[in-house]
């Protein structure tokens, strides 16, 4: 009679429904509502199949269209520990969260019971928004589930997991601990960059060697990735050394127990071949040389638009020996040239300078933005803003050509040697629009030719009268820029 009751109850699954639910929601956090069908299948192995599943938590939705579950219900006689899943598939399953889409086909795992490793494969597509192309990837390798005990939370190891996708092969070793009591879920908005409940409420530790990484058209090799999670402050750490010729490193630190989040990133280059990386960034500079760069960024906030305005940075780079083009730049100055009569000193100077020092410090604090750059015996000095949220660039800027060294490419007459010379930057970041400030050219220019200026380029208006006018006209001269100079000052 026993067997009998258990067959008809067992056959009737509508009381089964919020049971499994109940059991979802608790193994897993998310709020589970089994849609379709719900049916066994009796001839061995015993299965438990479901149609439409969905499964919700915060801004996550996820939905399978099918679920069927094989037990090998034999070894229970043998040993109620010895339970055996002959194999769990998914299909058809989409997880939706904020803009991101997940399309998987297929999920089967085989010989999975508890902590022992099962063999696992999937078949997807993954979608960054609603504009983008799906990019299909396949995975497979083990898992292994355990539950918790005592205080030892359940977690899902992965090990020797490959991934392929169009941009990416990769093995990977992901071990996370599921610490869903630890915190109840909470609301968070679609714009978040990183689940924030999930840093709270799993602990991680991942290790991947990407041996295939495609990123803008360029194929970079051998990357290796860590990455760990516990209570809620993360560390991504990538490095690549053979980056552009050179090594790339950036550690990430994600603080999720404040609000807002706080971010710490730090990315170092060294003796990267700048050309490569420059048409890489789609930059429009001819730049040859070995670059090194440090940096620390400091950011707070779950949004591209929080990030962007709670920045701060402090960036070194350095160029070491190279050749950069300055066709632009020469263009530039020779209009600030053209009315003092120095122009013509211009036709000497190459297009592309052979330097041996080329260096640069940038601070950044929100929208202000400061940069000190040194190309041998010519600085720039820049101070200015740039609003993220506008694409606004607005950045005053001085050129500054000191004394050249024995045997340098270009110089320019020693009246304007140490001159800072104005120029104003504007437009997008991409496409920004430097020019002389003809105001501050102006202005420059009439204190020069007035008599109590204590500025260098006086002085050296002074030498040069006194090394090249004869004596009985210096007099002259110097009257002579003054009245220009009262000229400029009525302006």
């Amino acid at each position: 009679m026993s067997g009998i009751f258990a067959g008809f109850w067992l056959s009737d699954t509508r009381h089964l429904k919020p049971q499994i639910e109940t059991l979802i929601a608790k193994q897993t956090g998310y709020t589970a509502q089994l849609v379709g069908d719900l049916g066994w299948q009796w001839q061995p192995p015993l299965q438990l199949h479901a149609g439409k599943v969905e499964l919700r938590g915060n801004d996550d939705h996820i939905v399978i269209d099918r679920v069927a579950l094989s037990v090998d219900i034999a070894a229970l006689w043998r040993d109620i520990h010895s339970w055996r899943i002959e194999e769990l598939s998914m299909t058809d399953l989409v997880r939706t969260s904020g803009t991101q889409t997940q399309r998987l086909s297929s999920i089967i795992i085989r010989e999975l019971s508890w902590d022992r490793p099962a063999e696992f494969s999937l078949n997807g597509e993954f979608q960054t928004d609603v504009e983008s192309e799906p990019t299909p990837v396949t995975a497979a390798g083990r898992v292994r589930y355990q539950p918790a005990k005592q205080d030892v939370a359940q977690q899902l190891v992965l090990n020797d997991v490959n991934i392929t996708s169009p941009n990416v092969t990769a093995m990977c070793q992901v071990q996370v601990n599921l610490l869903t009591s630890v915190r109840p879920l909470t609301p968070s908005e679609t714009t978040e960059l990183i689940p924030t409940d999930a840093l709270l409420r799993h602990g991680l530790l991942g290790d991947c060697l990407i041996s295939r990484l495609a990123v803008n058209g360029h194929v970079f090799m051998n990357t290796h990735v860590t990455i760990s999670n516990v209570d809620g402050q993360a560390n991504v750490n990538l490095e690549n050394t053979d980056f552009f010729g050179g090594q790339l490193s950036v550690d990430t630190t994600i603080d999720a127990r404040q609000a807002p989040i706080a971010w710490t990133v730090r990315p170092e280059l060294e003796s990267v071949n700048s050309q490569p990386l420059l048409v890489w960034l789609n930059q429009r500079v001819e730049w040859v040389a070995p670059l090194t760069l440090t940096s620390l960024i400091k950011m707070s906030g779950n949004s591209r638009m929080e990030l962007a305005q709670s920045i701060k940075a402090d960036s070194r780079f350095n160029g070491e020996p190279g050749a950069i083009s300055v066709s632009t730049f020469k263009d530039q100055l020779r209009r600030f040239m053209q009315p003092l009569g120095q122009s013509d000193a211009l036709a000497t100077w190459p297009d592309e300078l052979q330097y041996e020092d080329f260096s640069g410090h940038w601070r950044i604090d929100g929208i202000e933005h400061q940069l000190e750059v040194a190309l041998d015996h010519v600085t720039v000095s820049a101070r200015g803003t740039y609003r993220y949220s506008d694409d606004e660039l607005d950045m005053p800027l001085t050129l500054t050509i000191g004394e050249p060294a024995a045997g340098a490419y270009f110089s320019v007459d020693p009246v304007l040697q140490n001159t800072p010379i104005p120029f104003q930057c504007t437009g997008s970041r991409r496409s920004p629009s430097c020019k002389l400030q003809e105001d501050a050219i102006q202005q420059l220019i009439t204190r020069a030719l007035n008599p109590n200026d204590e500025s260098g380029l006086r002085r050296k208006l002074e030498e040069k009268i006194e090394k090249s006018v004869p004596a009985e006209y210096q007099d002259a001269a110097r009257g002579l820029l003054e009245l220009l100079g009262r000229a400029l000052r009525d302006d």
